[in-house]
This record gives structure tokens, C-alpha cells and sequence, in this order.
């Protein structure tokens, strides 16, 4: 999301894709397009390093941005449209809702739950649609994978949040009590200084402030945070609504939600501020666009693109331990400029889950290894049985599965539970090896799932030791394990 936000910015700044320039070969193309975007990424920069300090920062880099551009206007006498001719502004036909020409009714944007309406339907063209289908799809899944996370992130900082209620409920009540205690002091002063009063009427006041004071300490301990359910529907039916009214994407929207915070926007009035101006916007037909320069919106859109590619590229790397797992983000994006959002997304999943199952390969699925010598049942035995243990319990091996059962992982336990019955004058070692078991007891108290293939190498185990006159048993089985045993071929009686 990043690096669109960053390529829209490009566009913004030059009318015409990063893809197209580099892949038209012009140098001089390529000069110009990097001359008129390196003003937006100097301010997007400035921005990034100086707006989480202060929001006058941002406000003043902003202006600086419409203060200059009408400056050097007026230095070399370029009038507005002229301006809006070489590109720097935006004219008017571009950004007015109102269409104004046959063509612009006939693809223009609908106004607001116009979308709904026959006469829009029928003017939709349905190549186009197709041809934008992929990336809508992949943004879908990409929005669907954060909305995944937004519940277990709030969830995580559920208690952190409260914390923080309880720590301002807390320091109210003192400074409470502190000008509660206060004022008491500087009545007791001015009741000196002063005249008597009605003792009845003075009372009553009293009892009003108090009233007062413990209203607000009462409020301040009743104001608590909302559950996480109730946060993200919320969220969701905001979302909705935008969407359905034939609203903007609203993926970037949710991206951008840390960088609001960084600057201070996360309170009521920047956020009723920016709704005024989108009103004001919308009154005026969204005219006042076409004066405000180009580099001012690309400025911004630079700004989210370098914190979005910090926060989940850069910093990223620095979290993860192993760097082969942190290569998919590069891969992603690469892919996404070559190939299409939509395939890179698939191509991100596929690596993902490669890495995976490398690394769950690596975990083992064997979590204990023993044998009759080492464990024993609880059963209360004579002398003759516990003897005949200790000399041929080594003929009952006992392991120990985890994890989810997968070809990999059970290829690994079919090794070794072929390697019990490997001959000594076969393999030609002067090394005494285990005798070859009677009795292999396989526990799944632990495993957390298992896939057809799995299936069949458990199979392939149980064929292994009725070949060698070993009894395989099954021991702790799931109840969601079960039935794939059993359709696999597996005995109840041993299962």
C-alpha cells in the first residue's frame, strides 16, 4: 500500500505512471517527471520528520507549499491557467463533480448512492470493470488479512487503554480533592476578610458545588472504554456506509490510521475540521481543488507512502529474526509492479506458506521419545513382572507427537520408525543397536490436526510393523483425528 500511495503521488506530480516513464526509455522524460516530484518529496520528508512534533509543523509546511507556488507565479508571471496548463494545478473540468460535456455524464463518478440508480448502470463499462476486477479482488483480500489483525491488536491494547482510564480517573480524583481542599483554604480566607453572609444560603451552595465535584469524579470513573466488539462494529458500519454510498476506497483511509495519530489528529476537532472542509468542498463543487497546487495533495500522499514503507518494511526487518522470512515483503512488492496486485498477493501466499512448512518441518513432530524401560504405568506389579520389564521392556518404544500432521513432518516419523527395524549384520556396525520393537505405541494426546497425506504415512507405519510382527497402538487420539484414522484404515482396537 505504500509504495501505490507513492506511485499515486508520482502521478499526481507528472500525469503519467513511474511504469510508463521507466518504460518509455526517454531520459529526458525521466528528468522531467523526477524534477517536478522531487518538490513533493522534499516536503513529504520535512513532514514526516517534523509533523509528529508539533501539528503547526503540518499546517505550516502546508500553507508553505500554496505561499510559494502563487509566488513564483507571480515572480515570473504565470497566471493560473497557464499554471493549469503545464500541470502543476488541477483544472477545474477535472475535479468538478458536476459534469459538464456528454462524455463526462456518460464515465464521470456518480453523485452520492448514485451508483444504485438504472441510468448509472447502464452507462458502466463493463471492460473497464473487468480490467479493474483483479485489483479489486486483491485489495479485498489485503483488507480482509487487516481486519483479521485489528481484533487481536485491539484486544492487546485493551488493557493498556483501561490502564490508561484508570491512571486519569486516579490523577482526577486528586486534582480533585487538591482544589476541593483549596478552595476550602481561600474561603476560610475570604470568610475573614468578608461580611457575614446567610449561614441558610451559604449552605446551599455548598452542597450545589459538591454536587458538582462528585458528578465529574463520578462521570470520570463511569467513563470507560468500549469492548473491542463494540469498537469494530463501529468501524465496520462506518465503513459500510461509505462504501455503499459509492464512497472512496477506503483501504488507505485505514492505513493511514497511525499516521493521524502520530499528529495529533486522533481528537475531535481536527477530525470535525477536516469533515467542514470536505463540505465546504463539496458546496462549492469541489471547485476550491483547482486552486490549491498539485504538489500540496502528492506532498501528503509522499508523507504516508515513507511512513507506511517505515513502518512495515524498515522496521520489519528490524523485528524479524530470520531474514529469508522477511524477503516476502520485497518479493510482494516487486511482484506487484511487474505482474498485478492480484497475482502478487498469490504469490505472497504461496511463499508464505512455503516458508511455513520449512519452518514447521524444522520444529519436528516427534516431542518425546522413550521406551518400557523409561516409562512405566502406574499399575502395582509382583517381583516376576517387574523383573521380565527390566529385561525386555526395550521392546516397547513409546513417541511422543505435537503439532499438525502434515506429509513432511510424518515423512521424518516414518524414517525413524523404520530405522527400529534395521538389521545390525545388514547395515554392518560394530554398534549394538536397540532390539527390534514388539510394541510401538504412538501418542496423539498433543497433535492438532492432520491432512490426508499424513494419513496415508500412518498407514504406511502400521503396514511397516505388521510386516515385522510389531503391534502399532494409537494411543490419546482426538476426537477430530479419529474419523481420518479410521477411514484411513486404522482398527478400533487400536486406535
Amino acid at each position: 500500500v505504500g509504495i501505490s500511495v507513492w506511485m499515486s503521488a508520482f502521478k499526481v506530480d507528472t500525469g503519467i505512471t513511474i511504469q510508463r516513464v521507466l518504460g518509455s526509455g526517454n531520459i529526458i522524460l525521466l528528468g522531467t517527471s523526477l524534477l517536478r516530484h522531487i518538490p513533493s518529496l522534499v516536503v513529504g520528508s520535512l513532514l514526516y520528520i517534523l509533523g509528529p512534533r508539533s501539528p503547526f509543523f503540518l499546517i505550516g509546511l502546508i500553507a508553505a507549499t500554496v505561499v510559494l507556488a502563487y509566488s513564483l507565479m507571480a515572480l515570473t508571471e504565470t497566471s493560473l491557467e497557464e499554471a493549469q496548463g503545464m500541470g502543476l494545478f488541477w483544472k477545474k473540468e477535472e475535479v468538478m463533480m458536476t459534469p459538464t460535456t456528454d462524455e463526462q455524464k456518460s464515465w464521470g463518478p456518480p453523485q452520492a448512492f448514485g451508483l444504485w440508480s438504472p441510468s448509472v448502470i447502464k452507462n458502466i463499462s463493463w471492460p473497464a470493470f473487468a480490467n479493474g476486477l483483479s485489483d479489486a479482488i486483491a485489495m479485498s483480500l489485503i483488507y480482509l488479512l487487516r481486519c483479521s489483525l485489528h481484533a487481536a491488536a485491539l484486544k492487546k491494547n485493551l488493557a493498556n487503554v483501561k490502564a490508561n482510564c484508570k491512571t486519569n480517573g486516579e490523577s482526577f480524583q486528586r486534582n480533585a480533592a487538591l482544589s476541593e481542599s483549596d478552595m476550602a483554604k481561600s474561603s476560610q480566607q475570604i470568610l475573614v476578610q468578608m461580611p457575614k453572609v446567610n449561614k441558610s444560603t451559604e449552605k446551599s451552595e455548598a452542597n450545589n458545588d459538591t454536587e458538582q465535584m462528585n458528578g465529574s469524579v463520578v462521570s470520570a470513573k463511569a467513563r470507560k472504554p468500549k469492548d473491542v466488539l463494540e469498537i469494530l462494529m463501529d468501524y465496520a458500519n462506518g465503513l459500510f456506509v461509505l462504501s455503499f454510498s459509492g464512497g472512496f476506497a477506503v483501504l488507505p483511509a485505514i492505513a493511514l490510521g497511525g499516521i493521524f495519530s502520530k499528529f495529533g489528529a486522533e481528537s475531535k476537532s481536527p477530525q470535525y475540521t477536516a469533515v467542514l472542509l470536505l463540505f465546504g468542498c463539496y458546496l462549492s463543487d469541489f471547485e476550491l481543488v483547482s486552486y490549491v497546487p498539485k504538489c500540496t495533495f502528492s506532498s501528503l500522499l509522499v508523507l504516508a507512502a515513507i511512513d507506511l514503507v517505515h513502518s512495515w518494511f524498515m522496521k520489519s526487518f528490524q523485528k524479524s529474526v530470520d531474514v529469508f522470512e522477511w524477503f516476502v515483503v520485497p518479493f510482494i512488492v516487486v511482484a506487484g509492479l511487474t505482474t498485478g496486485m492480484l497475482e502478487s498477493v498469490g504469490m505472497g501466499i504461496a511463499a508464505s506458506t512455503l516458508i511455513f512448512v520449512h519452518s514447521f518441518h524444522q520444529a519436528g513432530v516427534v516431542k518425546f521419545l522413550a521406551n518400557g524401560l523409561t516409562v512405566r504405568s502406574t499399575i502395582e506389579r509382583n517381583c516376576e513382572d517387574n523383573e521380565w520389564l527390566d529385561q525386555n521392556a526395550d521392546l516397547i518404544q513409546v513417541l511422543v507427537l505435537q503439532n499438525y500432521l502434515f506429509f513432511g513432518n510424518a515423512t521424518s516419523c516414518l524414517n525413524y520408525i523404520s530405522s527400529m527395524f534395521d538389521d545390525d549384520e545388514a547395515n554392518g556396525s560394530d554398534v549394538d543397536l536397540p532390539p527390534v520393537p514388539k510394541y510401538i505405541i504412538i501418542d496423539m494426546s498433543i497433535v492438532t490436526g492432520i491432512d490426508t497425506s499424513a494419513v496415508d504415512v500412518l498407514v504406511e507405519i502400521s503396514s511397516l510393523c505388521s510386516s515385522h510382527k510389531c503391534q502399532l497402538i494409537f494411543a490419546g487420539v482426538p476426537r477430530f483425528v479419529r474419523p481420518a484414522l479410521m477411514a484411513g484404515g486404522g482398527k478400533t482396537s487400536r486406535v
